[in-house]
Parts: C-alpha cells; structure tokens; sequence
C-alpha cells in the first residue's frame, strides 16, 4: 500500500541523517533527525566512573571494585551486575 503513495526515498548520512521522500503526484518531504550513536560511543562510560574505578582500584583488587559498584547500584550493560572481569576490561586500556 505504501508503494503507492512513494515514488522514491533517498537517505543521505552527514552530521545528521537527512530523509528525502519523494510522493506521487510531485509531493516531497525531508525529514532530519540526529545521528545515531555507534555500539561503541552508545556504551561508553562516563569518564567519572573510570575515575572513581581507577581510585579504587588502588586499594582495593577487581572483585572488590565489582562489589562496591554493585552495593551503589551501577549496571553494565543490559542491565547485569558488574564483575570482576568487567572492572579488568575498563581497567586495561588506562594503566
């Protein structure tokens, strides 16, 4: 049913991402919305927590740090409690 109210889409990617919809009958409509984030930038953490990670870290070992962020509620990603092997994987890239 759409296919007969759309003569052609053309989607173009830049800072945003720009929607061009061209109707029968030489109607047209741009849509624009932002960007959307990578997998990467979308599961970033916030520079804080790595922060406060990195000052645990110096007294206390990884099962210890998963511990303390679970007591204070932080989730990685999906909802899952914090471990141990995710506290190494932030860890890694800093030291």
């Amino acid at each position: 049913m759409v296919c007969l109210l759309i003569e052609d889409i053309t989607i173009r990617k830049g800072e945003q991402v720009q929607l061009d919809v061209r109707f029968r009958g030489r109607m047209s409509k741009t849509l624009m919305w932002p960007r959307p984030l990578s997998h990467c930038e979308s599961h970033k953490q916030k520079t804080e927590i790595v922060a406060e990670m990195d000052r645990l870290l110096e007294d206390y070992n990884y099962a210890d740090v998963a511990r303390i962020f679970n007591e204070k509620g932080f989730k990685k990603g999906g909802g899952l409690p914090l471990t141990p092997i995710a506290v190494a994987t932030f860890e890694a890239p800093t030291r």
